[in-house]
């Protein structure tokens, strides 16, 4: 089917004149067809002749179907009778023209939306390109916005408008127009990174559980907002003996999940150390200057523990120190599991010439008056006692306050030596006196008898302590530090001279005697306690 186009165009008729007379051709034609078609068809209306002598001899074209291009079309009329001849011709021109535009495939025909991640701001496009196709074969792309995967920076601007042009080789123009819609999701889930995946707590044998603090992992999620729950829910984190499975999930605005798997183990152990029931303290000793050293010995420390054994190491052990040494004793008691604690004490040892100093000494003695019907009574008084700048050995003593005493005059003696060998002794009288009641006519002579007793024991008395004096000076004289046997007591009431004493109705027990206690008896002015050792004291009954 042809389309043909008449076009106004300037034309050109061939006249032939013969003896004034004019044939007259149609004018030029010139007609268009789509591309692609080979011709058009064309008519016309014959030239009149100028008279009906006129026929027509000669004809180049009829009318129909004329191919592209242009083609001449000549008439020729004759006259029979006068032999004339006339003639005329025009052109028929046939021209392909395209007007028919490109033809676009996969415009959309309507929005597009592009889904991205929260948080992203700068994306590709993601859509397939329209194409288009032309009836001469020839089309190009004049125009585009942006191809698909050229990155947009869209920051708060969600909506493009995308325009594809495309042209063919005669200018006929097509359009394809369509928006594109960034659409913010939210399909990530948040992060998680240093999971702990087991925590481990140990509690005593007798627990049933602890509080475990639950240590959080990193999480990050590009919304920046997250929500925690963990499953079973734990009141106030306490869990009990025994392996408890928990999970962490972490949810977003969006619901995307990230979860950790975390392990809580509670294990019974014994984590509890030894308790110290006893660590010596650090002492001091003193050695004389020509002695130079002397063996140092302390009690063990001892524990208690839950295990019911305790094992005690030493890093150093009792023995010989000379003078001048400054250690520090170490012991570490351990039980089975492992768990220990230290006993710390440090031991020195320095020359010593003096003696201890004595404190609390009656200086008056003790008094006590026995009731009519009385014969002995229970005396108490104040005991002293001894500081020293080296250990002190339990001290020495005859009688002790709330022991009976009969009536009469009774001394009593208190010997305090220290680690060298010092030492220095408290003596006092414990007197207890009758209770005399002045009766009607024979008060003076009772006045009289008792003085006279009185002054006759104090004379006996003078003689003995006279004559034991010197047997028991040549024994005491290589351990009395200060004073020699003649020399009188100082104003403290302290006897520092180491005599027999003639009035005392019980001798000082030596170091050996069994009714002295040393190892379990009570501790000294220093807080120490002394066990045996091989110097003895002299008594006066040796």
């Amino acid at each position: 089917m042809y389309s043909v186009h008449q076009l106004s165009v300037p034309f050109a008729v061939l006249l032939t004149v013969v003896h004034g007379q004019i044939l007259a051709c149609p004018s030029n034609r010139t007609v268009s067809v789509e591309w692609g078609e080979t011709g058009a068809p064309i008519s016309w209306a014959d030239p009149t002749p100028p008279s009906p002598l006129y026929t027509k001899t000669f004809q180049t074209h009829s009318q129909g179907t004329f191919p592209l291009g242009t083609s001449v079309v000549t008439y020729q009329y004759s006259d029979q009778s006068s032999q004339e001849t006339i003639s005329c011709s025009f052109t028929v021109t046939v021209v392909a023209v395209d007007v028919e535009p490109p033809v676009i495939s996969n415009c959309p025909e309507s929005q597009i939306e592009i889904e991205h991640e929260v948080g992203i701001k700068t994306i590709p496009g993601n859509w397939m390109e329209p194409t288009a196709t032309d009836n001469s074969g020839q089309v190009i792309l004049v125009e585009r916005t942006f191809p698909p995967d050229q990155p947009l920076y869209i920051g708060d601007r969600r909506t493009f408008q995308v325009t594809y042009r495309f042209e063919d080789f005669s200018g006929n123009q097509a359009h394809c127009v369509f928006n594109i819609r960034y659409v913010p999701v939210d399909t990530t889930p948040p992060t998680v990174k240093n999971c702990p995946n087991l925590i481990i707590e140990t509690v005593p044998l007798d627990s049933l559980g602890t509080t475990v603090i639950l240590n959080s992992p990193d999480v990050t999620d590009n919304s920046g907002q997250w929500s925690l729950r963990i499953e079973p829910d734990i009141t106030n984190n306490y869990f009990t003996v025994g392996a408890t499975h928990l999970k962490y999930i972490y949810t977003d605005a969006s619901g995307n999940q990230a979860t950790c798997d975390v392990n809580v183990q509670v294990i019974r152990q014994d984590i509890t150390p030894p308790v110290i029931t006893y660590c010596p303290e650090s002492m001091t000793y003193g050695v004389h200057a020509d002695v130079g050293q002397t063996f140092v010995n302390w009690d063990t420390p001892t524990a208690e523990d839950d295990s019911g054994t305790v094992i005690v190491k030493a890093d150093t052990d009792p023995g010989i120190f000379s003078i001048g040494t400054t250690l520090t004793v170490t012991y570490e008691l351990c039980d089975p599991s492992h768990n220990h604690v230290s006993c710390t004490f440090s031991i020195s040892v320095i020359e010593d010439e003096e003696p201890p100093t004595i404190t609390g000494c009656p200086k008056e003695g003790i008094f006590s008056v026995l009731q009519p019907d009385e014969t002995i009574t229970n005396v108490t008084w104040t005991e002293p006692f001894a500081k020293d700048d080296t250990v002190l050995k339990y001290p020495l003593q005859n009688y002790y306050p709330g022991e009976e005493f009969e009536l009469g005059i009774t001394t009593v003696e208190y010997v305090f030596e220290d680690s060298a060998g010092n030492f220095a002794v408290c003596k006092f009288d414990v007197e207890v006196r009758s209770l005399v009641e002045n009766n009607a006519g024979g008060g003076d002579n009772t006045v009289a008898i008792i003085v006279i007793i009185g002054v006759t024991i104090v004379l006996i008395i003078a003689a003995i302590v006279i004559a034991c004096t010197f047997v028991h000076f040549e024994q005491l004289k290589d351990k009395t530090p200060v004073l020699e046997p003649s020399s009188p007591t100082l104003n403290d009431g302290v006897d520092r001279s180491y005599t027999a004493l003639v009035t005392s109705k019980r001798p000082l027990p030596s170091i050996k005697d069994p009714n002295r206690q040393t190892t379990d008896g009570p501790e000294n002015q220093n807080g120490k306690k002394e066990g045996t050792d091989d110097n003895e004291y002299l008594s006066p009954a040796q």
